[in-house]
């Protein structure tokens, strides 16, 4: 009879659990690009761009969270999310970057028939809290080649890498880190792709 009674208890205590509302999580999601002073108009004679979709290994291709304490593994904040993949999020900065910096006579978005005279192929290789080290921090890494859209030939190629310090290792500040690493490698890619297209 007794161990009959600590069954039912048991029981009890497991329904309970199993009918407990799970906090919604907190989404966030990347500010819209703007750059200092006035926007810079279109170039009326500049080179047409295509941004090719940006790609990511699997972690950055949904819209949890992560930080890493080892700098390999990857873990997730349990009720934090992204408002959408980083690939998507750093993807839409770049894009209005590119629009805003006045370099070419178009940009043209991911998934366009549109022709154009440059194709710019990126991957998104980090997008974490990082806890290792002395500091945390947010990073943001990637990689872009530059291609000539006519003969598909790679006319640049380089790493971007941007580390911001966190005051506090949780999510909101992870958000707020990253924010400030994607826009700055829009701002570096942008003055990247400026020397480019000076030298070809």
């Amino acid at each position: 009879m007794k161990r009959l009674a600590l069954l039912l208890l048991a029981s009890l205590l497991l329904a309970g659990c199993a009918t407990r509302e799970l906090p919604a999580p907190y989404l966030y999601t990347l500010r819209p690009m703007t750059l200092d002073g006035p926007r810079q108009k279109a170039a009326e004679t500049g080179p047409i761009l295509k941004l090719a979709s940006l790609r990511g290994t699997r972690p950055y291709a949904g819209t949890r969270m992560l930080y890493t304490e080892s700098g390999i593994d990857r873990n997730a904040f349990a009720f934090s999310r992204w408002s959408d993949s980083p690939v998507r999020l750093l993807q839409m900065v770049l894009l209005e970057q590119l629009n805003q910096c006045g370099l070419f006579r178009a940009v043209v978005p991911p998934g366009s028939t549109l022709r154009s005279d440059l194709s710019l192929e990126g991957t998104l290789l980090d997008f974490s809290l990082h806890l290792e080290g002395d500091k945390p921090r947010g990073v943001v890494e990637t990689r872009f080649l530059l291609a000539d859209s006519r003969s598909r030939k790679v006319l640049a190629g380089r790493r971007f890498r941007a580390e911001i310090p966190v005051e506090k290792a949780d999510a909101r500040h992870a958000a707020m880190a990253l924010d400030r690493a994607a826009r700055q490698v829009a701002g570096e890619l942008s003055a990247w792709l400026a020397q480019q297209l000076q030298r070809h």
